[in-house]
């Protein structure tokens, strides 16, 4: 981060199903949480950019709202919190990058004791 500009946090909870070996019959659930934290230059109009970064996490994610994860394609039939986090990070990165925000922690957990994170360096 550097000097003048502005670090936020946003949060969702995402709702999913999922089964360790890709079997219907022992799928189960679990509530995600997902935090992002992301830089804003200082010539950003915060409130909007804040709003757009919200909206925009919430788009990629909301595909995800409630499904059995282990029906989509991009997670391999891999659905530890990892793989779904890695997966997560990578749609949302370049959609933060295209406005101008910078994602520095990407964090991803299923309890509050157990959380993966992917930080980042900015320049």
């Amino acid at each position: 981060m550097t000097e003048g500009e502005k670090l936020f946090r946003v949060k969702f909870r995402l709702p999913i199903d999922h089964s360790f070996d890709g079997s219907p019959e022992k799928k189960h659930h679990h509530v995600i949480e997902i935090a992002i934290e992301f830089v804003c230059p200082e010539d950003t109009e915060l409130f909007s950019s804040v709003k757009g970064a919200e909206q925009s996490a919430k788009e990629v994610l909301d595909i995800y709202r409630n499904k059995f994860l282990n029906e989509f394609e991009e997670f391999g039939n891999n659905t530890t919190i990892e793989n779904v986090g890695e997966v997560l990070f990578k749609k949302l990165y370049p959609l933060f990058k295209e406005k101008h925000r910078d994602i520095i922690r990407f964090e991803i957990s299923e309890t509050p004791l157990r959380v993966y994170a992917i930080v980042t360096e900015t320049e």
